[in-house]
């Protein structure tokens, strides 16, 4: 678990983390500051990844993708993996199942599945 003490809502919370990734975490794990990536030019400060982030994506060709569309990837593999609105809406952090709502898509394939399993049988 991950204890967010200062978030975009002005609540702190706690954020379920797979093994795999607290594993790949602890591999960067810096003691004493509590910050996983602290920044070598501003001790105590988080360090930023912007300008690495985008680099990352003109290197790889990616094109109009920021960071935070990685929240509507988790939130459309969660739904697609079974995970409830509201559950979903738990591990993400929103109040709002609404606001789940707009993350959570579903993919062509996986709407596709669901219309076959479900109304296949029926029409044929």
């Amino acid at each position: 678990m991950a204890r967010l003490a200062d978030t975009k809502n002005g609540e702190p919370r706690t954020l379920p983390l797979p093994k795999p990734v607290i594993e790949e975490l602890m591999r960067w794990r810096e003691v004493g500051t509590g910050l996983v990536f602290p920044s070598d030019i501003k001790p105590g400060k988080p360090f930023e990844f912007r300008k690495h982030w985008d680099k990352l994506l003109i290197d790889a060709g990616i094109e109009n993708f920021r960071f935070h569309d990685l929240r509507h990837s988790a939130a459309s593999y969660l739904v697609m993996s079974g995970a409830t609105l509201h559950e979903t809406a738990e591990i993400l952090g929103h109040k709002s199942i609404a606001t789940t709502q707009r993350y959570a898509h579903l993919s062509t394939d996986h709407k596709a599945a669901i219309a076959e399993r479900v109304l296949g049988g029926i029409l044929s």
